[in-house]
């Protein structure tokens, strides 16, 4: 029931889990309690069941405000204060009326130093104990003793310095207390820093959790557009294969083996080929997330690039392109993948190129924010704007290159330099050639 009363009284903002809620929470049942006891008192008193001159009324009126000022405005610091400064208000009355600086009520004005010192901090509490002092001062100037009745046994001056014996031991076992609470807060900040680093971690690690979980997604999607795609794209050749590879058997049965037969074994030859390149086209693009794809070793990519140049050098002769290739640095990455990222795009930028110009296919890089930036240039038929958008999709395929290609080379390269934390894209005009550009992290 405490609880829940204190509950209402507490400002919205304040975190009952930190230190500072905690102890301001119990505070305030703490004061929820004074003033059902001090209601008990009042009406004990108006009904004259006893007699007392202590002014309940206004303590009662005092504490009400307290609870409902802290609802309001939610300082806890004021708080604290007036009702450190309402029990020292509250004590000096009897103070006065049992001797002055030789009451054993003296010791009472201990209660707002402690208050303040639990409540809120040693700066506080010290401020408290000067008012204290203070208040004795000017008691011991202006006030004399009126009850000697209970000073029978001791003189007075032992009253007084017995006052202060206990106002310097509580003082002291304050400061004790402030120490052990020092390195206590000390303690705690390093676990809540420690928690603090774990959470933020944990923060981290979901993150990459929904990054994968998308990644994940995004694979799926592309499997299902794989079956869909692949279905449909291998039917052609497929059929093609079958078709001519019967009429071939018709005729070689009849012993007609014309140059049409042969014709129609060329077709079977190219459709086979074609089924083959693009069977290792989507197992290239499905190995990218094997673990192998993952590690990473320094390539040096002058070496690599003149073994792709000679692995390429049929479709160079054919095709009659210069291919140059310019000083490259050696970068960490997966060798295989990496080099796969450079001959697709060199294949690409050899398949379409111009026929009625003398064709050229340079490779060049350079620095910028801890990336390097590598372009691969040439001077062929280019690609339409509406098309760049769209044309690192799975098995996209611009225009002029649907009857050479199955639109997985430039998805494996985007999906290959995304794994190696950079980024790809191209720069063309229609009609004047291309540049293909991606970056990879340096070192």
């Amino acid at each position: 029931m405490l609880s829940k009363v204190a509950q209402f009284f507490l400002p919205p903002g304040l975190n009952i889990d930190s230190i500072e809620g905690w102890k301001i929470s119990a505070l305030v049942k703490l004061i929820i309690a004074i003033f059902c006891l001090l209601s008990f008192m009042y009406f004990t008193v108006a009904f004259g069941l006893i007699h007392d001159t202590f002014p309940y009324l206004f303590v009662l009126i005092a504490t009400g405000l307290l609870l409902i000022s802290l609802k309001i405005t939610g300082n806890q610091v004021l708080f604290v204060n007036a009702f450190a400064l309402l029990l020292f208000v509250g004590s000096i009355p009897n103070i006065l009326d049992t001797g002055g600086i030789y009451s054993y009520n003296l010791r009472w004005l201990i209660f707002p130093v402690l208050i303040a010192f639990l409540f809120l901090n040693l700066r506080f509490a010290l401020l408290w104990m000067m008012m204290v002092i203070g208040l004795i001062i000017i008691v011991n100037f202006y006030q004399t003793p009126s009850h000697t009745a209970n000073l029978e046994v001791l003189k007075q001056q032992d009253y007084f310095v017995d006052n202060l014996v206990f106002i310097f031991t509580f003082s002291c076992i304050i400061l004790i207390f402030h120490s052990a609470q020092s390195r206590f807060d000390k303690a705690l900040n390093s676990k809540n820093e420690i928690l603090k680093n774990q959470k933020l971690d944990l923060e981290k690690k979901s993150i990459e959790l929904k990054k994968l979980t998308a990644q994940l997604r995004d694979s799926n999607k592309q499997l299902e557009n794989y079956a869909h795609t692949t279905a449909h794209d291998l039917k052609q050749p497929v059929r093609t294969i079958t078709s001519f590879a019967q009429l071939s058997k018709r005729a070689i049965e009849k012993n007609k083996i014309t140059d049409q037969t042969l014709e129609y074994l060329d077709f079977v030859i190219n459709s086979s080929s074609k089924l083959s390149v693009m069977i290792n086209n989507l197992l290239a693009f499905a190995k990218v997330n094997h673990l192998e794809s993952l590690e990473r070793h320094e390539v040096d990519l002058n070496t690599s690039l003149k073994m792709i140049k000679k692995q390429l050098s049929q479709q160079i002769e054919e095709n009659e392109v210069s291919v140059i290739i310019n000083d490259l640095p050696k970068v960490k990455a997966n060798k295989i993948q990496i080099e796969r990222v450079f001959q697709n795009l060199i294949s690409n930028a050899l398949k379409f190129n111009k026929e009625e110009i003398e064709s050229k296919v340079e490779i060049s890089h350079t620095q910028q924010n801890g990336h390097y930036i590598f372009k691969i240039k040439d001077n062929g038929i280019g690609i339409r704007k509406e098309s760049q958008k769209s044309i690192f999709n799975i098995f996209n395929q611009v225009e002029m290159a649907k009857k050479d290609g199955f639109g997985i080379g430039l998805s494996t390269c985007q999906k290959i330099v995304e794994q190696h934390g950079g980024k790809i894209w191209v720069e063309s005009e229609f009609g004047e050639g291309s540049v293909f550009c991606f970056t990879l992290p340096r070192g």
